[in-house]
């Protein structure tokens, strides 16, 4: 049985018996092999930060078992996400084998409708991408809708686009689907399709250069009343490109198809417009490819995680010590002044720790115990164990007990005693300087606290002001 820093015991027989687990031997012979583990093995910074944390204990042991663990993770991890991201590339391999389409499936009523992103490709091989839109599949007649004045004039105002006149439409029109906020719905029509697409758009190669009036109906609906309303417009041919004439072409053709196909369970896909043949193409969603950078993210997230818990767990450390300097000297100025050996207070400290919760200066004063024990000169353990330490109170610990064993100084105990005071003092300073980081920490939950209650007091009053 041993005791863990947290004062809990655990049967560590019991733990060597267990099988190690397959995420743990596949990250042992990823460490052992020459060229995958070759930077692993080769990590000084976690090797000396681990030589820290755990004195006492084999190092290369340590390290070795701390790097299999960080390393076993991400095999978990992998071993999670490697199967999804088969499955998705098996997707995307599905796709690119089924990306002509012809069809789209429409969802049953309530169900909703649906984007779905597609190239719409020309006889020349000219792509064009288009969000189109799938509706739910209808069944019977829609319900009609009230009837409003306001949305007349409201339509009068936006129908026209950015034409100034109805006598001459050169720019698309502006055909909104609702009204007075949505609480009317709009559905317009046209006496001639060769002129104008139901979009609004204007298609050049059926327009007669000294114009052609076309009669738009926009039907008014609300609940059970309905009403039509009649715009009289002159079209004049838009000045377009290739390109912008395709995708017009392809826009009406494609709402003109879903108008044909409202009742149907297939949303038919135009193959042909006037300019030619369409084929759709549906875009490449590389799956796989987003589920991998997903992957490299979080394997790249562990790895600065485990750096961090480390370079935490040595800021606790050196806190930890800073904290029981004063303590230890001043123990260590009251044998001393009773009489006793440096050496024999020294392992007196360390019997009466054992009985405690292990600390990390306890811990390394067991190791230069057993080192003096094991025949290793008081000379060489006491300045090994200010190096361990690596703080400068340690080291100058180290140096006056060197300096009594070389010396063998009779001021030991009067300049411990007065180190245990000044160390006091800092450790004084040091509660005062974590209060004061705590305070800080606090700044900002209490910054948010305090702009929340402002917009819970300001907002009312400033809606109170603008209704007013």
């Amino acid at each position: 049985m041993i005791r863990k820093r947290d004062g809990k015991k655990r049967d560590v027989r019991k733990a060597g018996k267990r099988k190690t687990r397959w995420p743990e031997r596949i990250a042992a012979r990823i460490y052992r092999h020459p060229l995958l583990g070759k930077r692993l093995r080769g990590d000084t910074d976690t090797r000396e930060s681990l030589k820290d944390l755990y004195p006492g204990q084999d190092p290369q042991q340590v390290f070795a078992s701390f790097q299999v663990r960080k390393l076993a993770k991400r095999v978990r991890l992998a071993a999670v996400l490697l199967p999804v991201i088969a499955a998705l590339a098996g997707l995307d391999y599905w796709n690119f084998q089924n990306r002509e389409v012809s069809s789209l499936a429409r969802r049953q009523e309530g169900g909703g409708s649906y984007q779905v992103e597609l190239d719409a490709q020309s006889e020349d091989g000219e792509k064009e991408p288009f969000s189109v839109a799938v509706k739910e599949k209808k069944y019977g007649q829609d319900q009609v809708r009230e009837l409003f004045e306001k949305a007349k004039e409201e339509l009068e105002q936006e129908y026209l686009g950015e034409n100034s006149t109805p006598d001459r439409i050169e720019y698309p029109l502006s055909l909104p689907d609702s009204a007075q906020d949505g609480l009317v719905e709009v559905s317009w029509s046209f006496d001639n399709y060769d002129v104008l697409n139901p979009d609004g758009t204007i298609r050049e190669e059926n327009t007669d250069p000294e114009g052609t009036i076309v009669q738009l109906a926009a039907d008014l609906s609300y609940r059970e009343e309905e009403a039509r309303e009649v715009f009289p417009v002159r079209v004049f041919p838009p000045v377009k490109d290739a390109e912008e004439a395709f995708r017009s072409g392809v826009e009406g053709a494609l709402v003109q198809a879903d108008l044909e196909s409202e009742e149907e369970g297939q949303l038919l896909l135009p193959a042909q417009t006037d300019d030619g043949t369409v084929v759709w193409i549906r875009k490449p969603q590389a799956y796989a490819l987003k589920a991998g950078f997903v992957l490299l993210a979080l394997l790249a997230f562990l790895s600065y995680e485990s750096g961090q818990d480390l370079k935490r767990k040595r800021e606790e450390r050196d806190r930890q010590l800073l904290f029981d300097y004063p303590l230890l000297v001043s123990k260590l100025s009251l044998l001393l002044g009773a009489g006793m050996t440096v050496n024999g207070a020294w392992n007196r400290i360390v019997q009466e720790a054992v009985k405690q919760e292990r600390r990390y200066l306890y811990e390394e004063m067991l190791v230069t115990s057993r080192q003096v024990a094991d025949g290793e000169s008081g000379l060489s353990a006491y300045r090994k164990f200010g190096e361990r330490c690596r703080l400068r109170q340690y080291r100058k610990l180290s140096s006056l007990l060197v300096q009594n064993l070389k010396l063998g100084s009779a001021e030991l105990g009067k300049l411990l005693g007065q180190e245990a005071r000044e160390s006091f003092e800092e450790r004084k300073a040091l509660a005062r300087q974590r209060g004061e980081e705590a305070g800080t920490k606090l700044l900002g939950p209490m910054m948010a606290y305090l702009v929340i209650v402002m917009v819970i007091v300001m907002v009312p009053g400033f809606f109170s002001f603008l209704a007013f």
